[in-house]
């Protein structure tokens, strides 16, 4: 790649750095060092929703977990990037400019779709493959008719504090609606509450292309590297169901219901999930 496309330089934390990739600047956190993982966080989240994966996985993994274009650290967005296969070329382009040959990507919602795309472009730099709480099929058509009610207002409005409280709720379990688990979701998204046009308008294409995603459950059946399934069975946002299809259309892979945990599995059942991690990163690097 050439160094005019990207580069990278630490920013004040040791472990909070940037990556230029097509001109724009990709925040991300690299921690550990060992075999890679590269975390990919949903809508909405941003890198520090993997907090406590890394605390723990860091200790005999290098951890590197990534802002979506518009989340978190991210103001802006690409001009090429127009659907997930772009975002898995240039999260393929991260790993090339780190001089990674080989990594396991865990990710949660659309993370997990990017993941996805990522093993279908470059199997052999994919040794092994989490999904959270994702779905790889097409949006069901009412989901992303209501999605698009909420990218409307956001487009629409200059404070998105009143969609935010519309919207944390979801994001909670739905047998565990308390103040406590939706203020969980809330301080994630509070950072959104009021951002600059540009800063709305990459928010806003990142939720578009992970809302009106492709199918890719036909494609998934040719993947042969180990594969984790997680849901939450609490979770408002996607289904026991699709995490059923996407298991038999994965051969070999593995899954796992987390019978209390909603959206936000990692933050909400941080020990069941790092359990659940480090059970398949062991057997996966033992054989």
């Amino acid at each position: 790649m050439s160094s005019q496309t990207m580069t990278c330089q630490s920013m004040t934390s040791q472990h909070h750095k940037i990556a230029k990739i097509n001109h724009q600047p990709l925040p991300y956190i690299d921690k550990g060092t060992g075999p890679v993982l590269l975390f990919c966080h949903g809508l909405l989240m941003d890198k520090s929703m993997w907090q406590q994966q890394i605390e723990l996985l860091s200790r005999d993994y290098r951890c590197i977990a990534i802002d979506l274009w518009g989340h978190g650290d991210s103001h802006s967005i690409p001009d090429s990037t127009t659907q997930l296969p772009d975002i898995a070329k240039q999260y393929l382009q991260l790993l090339e400019l780190l001089s990674i040959e080989q990594c396991t990507v865990i990710g949660l919602g659309t993370g997990g779709a990017i993941a996805t795309e990522m093993v279908l472009q470059a199997p052999k730099m994919i040794a092994g493959l989490v999904l959270i709480n994702a779905f790889v099929g097409f949006e069901p058509e009412v989901n992303c008719a209501k999605y698009q009610i909420w990218m409307d207002s956001a487009k629409k409005s200059e404070n998105l504090s009143a969609l935010i409280n519309d919207i944390a709720p979801l994001f909670a379990p739905k047998n565990q609606q308390t103040t406590e688990t939706i203020a969980t979701a809330k301080l994630h998204f509070e950072q959104y509450s009021s951002i600059s046009q540009t800063h709305k308008n990459a928010l806003l294409a990142m939720c578009r292309m992970g809302i009106y995603k492709r199918d890719s459950l036909e494609n998934v059946e040719q993947l042969t590297l180990p594969c984790l399934v997680m849901i939450g069975v609490q979770s408002q946002l996607r289904t026991v169901l699709e995490s059923y299809l996407m298991h038999d259309a994965i051969d070999g892979s593995e899954l796992v219901h987390l019978v209390n945990a909603g959206q936000l599995a990692p933050l909400e059942q941080p020990v069941d999930v790092n359990q659940h991690l480090q059970l398949f990163l062991t057997k996966m690097h033992k054989s």
